[in-house]
């Protein structure tokens, strides 16, 4: 369930992290960048399926 990128990143002394749940119907998650361990970053989201 990749909506919004990788699980798990890490590059130099930056970290991202993206949690996931749900299906494609209906998934919500948030997401944070860390620099040195502070978090720098902070989303959450929501999604799925539209029907007309």
């Amino acid at each position: 369930m990749s909506y919004r990128g990788l699980e798990y990143y890490q590059s130099g002394e930056y970290t991202y992290e993206c949690n996931v749940t749900g299906d494609i119907r209906w998934f919500q998650g948030d997401e944070e960048i860390y620099c040195n361990n502070i978090r720098v970053y902070e989303c959450f989201f929501h999604g799925g399926i539209m029907k007309a």
